[in-house]
C-alpha cells in the first residue's frame, strides 16, 4: 500500500502557457465555427463531416429535391446506403414512415443514435443488412477517413472504372456483414406496407447501385409511384438496359452548370471552379450524371 500511497502523491499535472491559451482560443473558434450545427454525432475526420458540422447540411441540392418530392410523394422514404442517417436526419421529418438499410454494423449504431436525436426514431425501422445478389455473409472494406465509402469488393460495377483507383491504397477495415437478396427483400417490405402509394427511394451502396435498382423494377407493386435517387460513378450508364414489367421509367439527373465569371474569381484563390446544379431529363450523347433520378409510373 506504501507504493500506491506515494504514486498517488506523485501524480501532478501542470498545462502549458501556450498550450493554456491555444487551448481557450481554439474551442471559442470552434464554437463559433458550429454555432449553426445540427443536433448528431459525426466523426470529426471523416470526410462526410465537414459540412453537416459547419453548415448543418449534407448534400444541399438533394436535399432540396426530396423536399420537392415530399409534396406528393411522402408515405416513405428507403434509405439505402444510410451510413450514419445524413439524408434520412435532414429530410425524413418529410415523411410519414422511413426504413433505413445499413450492412456496417458499427455506424448504424451511430445512425440509431441520430434518428433518436433527430426525433425520429417512432417512425425509422433500421435495417442491418446489404441487399445483394443472393443471401452470404461479405467482408465490407471501410475506409478510416470515409465511412460512407464502404465497400464489397466481389462483383461490384466500379471494380473496371477510374472511380475506384484510390481504394486500393487507402487505410482501412474490414467487417463482415450480412447480405440479403434483393429482390425477395423488397417485395417483403412492400407486402407488409400495402397502404404505401407514394415515396422515394435512395440507393447510395457503392457499386451495386444497378443491381438494387434492377431489383426494385422487378418487386415495386404495380400501385405505387416512386421516385428513386440513386448515386452514379460510371460515365456510360446503359440506360436502355432497365424496364419494369409494372412501370414506366422517366430518367432526370443533375448537371452542372460552370459559371465563368464565378469561376475565375474562385481560380484567382486557388480554388476549383463554381457550378450552378440543375436537374434536366437524361442526355445520352453526355457522361452519365453523379445523381441520377428515376420517376416509376404506373403504366
Amino acid at each position: 500500500m506504501k507504493q500506491t500511497e506515494i504514486n498517488i502523491l506523485n501524480c501532478e499535472y501542470q498545462q502549458g502557457v501556450l498550450h493554456k491559451f491555444y487551448f481557450r482560443q481554439a474551442q471559442n473558434i470552434y464554437k463559433f465555427l458550429v454555432r449553426k450545427s445540427g443536433n448528431y454525432y459525426l466523426k470529426p475526420n471523416d470526410i462526410i463531416s465537414h459540412r453537416p458540422t459547419l453548415f448543418n447540411y449534407h448534400e444541399p441540392h438533394l436535399e432540396t429535391l426530396f423536399f420537392q418530392l415530399s409534396k406528393t410523394h411522402d408515405d416513405f422514404l428507403i434509405d439505402i446506403g444510410a451510413n450514419i442517417g445524413m439524408t434520412s436526419v435532414m429530410v425524413g421529418h418529410a415523411f410519414k414512415s422511413i426504413h433505413c438499410v445499413e450492412p456496417n454494423t458499427i455506424i448504424s449504431k451511430i445512425l440509431d443514435v441520430n434518428l433518436s436525436l433527430a426525433e425520429m426514431a417512432n417512425k425509422t425501422t433500421i435495417h442491418e443488412i446489404g441487399l445483394g445478389h443472393e443471401t452470404k455473409i461479405e467482408e465490407l472494406h471501410i475506409p478510416k477517413l470515409n465511412f460512407g465509402g464502404a465497400y464489397i469488393a466481389s462483383n461490384n460495377d466500379y471494380n473496371n472504372s477510374d472511380a475506384v483507383m484510390q481504394r486500393h491504397d487507402e487505410e482501412k477495415t474490414i467487417l463482415n456483414i450480412q447480405i440479403v437478396e434483393a429482390n425477395d427483400w423488397i417485395k417483403t417490405l412492400f407486402s407488409a406496407n400495402k397502404d404505401w402509394k407514394n415515396g422515394v427511394i435512395k440507393i447510395d451502396v457503392e457499386g451495386f447501385e444497378s443491381h438494387v435498382f434492377k431489383a426494385l423494377l422487378n418487386s415495386i407493386p404495380k400501385d405505387v409511384s416512386v421516385v428513386v435517387i440513386m448515386e452514379n460513378f460510371l460515365d456510360k450508364f446503359e440506360f436502355e438496359t432497365f424496364k419494369s414489367p409494372n412501370h414506366t421509367i422517366e430518367w432526370f439527373g443533375f448537371y452542372k452548370q460552370k459559371q465563368y465569371l464565378k469561376s475565375f474569381l474562385f481560380k484567382l484563390f486557388g480554388m476549383s471552379s463554381y457550378y450552378k446544379q440543375g436537374i434536366s431529363k437524361i442526355d445520352k450523347s453526355k457522361n452519365a450524371p453523379h445523381d441520377l433520378i428515376a420517376i416509376f409510373s404506373a403504366k
